[in-house]
């Protein structure tokens, strides 16, 4: 990737240009900005993901799961049971999408991502964690009982 005259060697991952087009969407008329403005999140944010050798990317990947699990068990451990007793799968891999991309990709409300994304930049790296957390927490109390594990999927999708 060259990025500001500079190559750095990063791991592309699904999502990850989502959030490109939107810083670009954002510095529009600054190209040269948003590039380097692109860089410093990819660094400071992302590293991570990024690093192209497997193990750490793997170890990123993982550590975020295991970030969201922990902080919806201790947020609210009643309702991490109720999402546990309604999903045949591992909830919180529906939010990897929203933690690796800052929702980029999963909501359609530009002006809303953009708030999403300026906030994320203001605040410390763990923060879409806790903020993920917050909404699966929110989103799955709304689920009744009887929902199919289907919908327990699109919803938190």
């Amino acid at each position: 990737m060259n990025l500001n005259g500079n190559y750095y060697s990063y791991s592309y991952y699904q999502g990850y240009h989502d959030l490109a087009l939107f810083i670009y969407l954002i510095f529009h008329n600054n190209i040269k900005l948003g590039v380097f403005t692109f860089q410093r999140i990819s660094e400071f944010f992302f590293k991570d993901y990024l690093d192209p050798s497997s193990e750490s990317n793997d170890f990123g990947f993982h550590t975020a799961l295991q970030m969201i699990t922990y902080l919806i068990e201790k947020i609210d451990p009643i309702t991490n049971e109720k999402i546990i007793q309604l999903s045949d799968v591992e909830y919180h891999h529906f939010s990897l999408a929203w933690v690796i991309g800052w929702f980029t990709h999963s909501i359609n409300d530009l002006h809303l991502v953009y708030r999403i994304i300026d906030y994320l930049l203001c605040s410390h790296p763990l923060t879409i964690y806790y903020l993920s957390s917050i909404l699966i927490i929110e989103v799955s109390k709304t689920l009744s009982e009887k929902r199919e594990n289907l919908v327990v999927h699109i919803i938190l999708n």
